[in-house]
């Protein structure tokens, strides 16, 4: 399972679209995927 860790829900949006993103995530890796989840939750303190 992948973790990934952004300072925001807009770093996290603009790193969605980005060449690498597309590419690598949605063009190679979800296609293998059996089921795929994305939880978005907020740091503590």
């Amino acid at each position: 399972m992948p973790l990934e860790r952004y300072d925001s829900r807009e770093a996290f949006a603009t790193h969605r679209e980005t060449p690498h993103f597309k590419e690598l995530v949605l063009g190679q890796i979800v296609p293998r995927l059996e089921a795929r989840g994305v939880e978005q939750l907020e740091a503590a303190g």
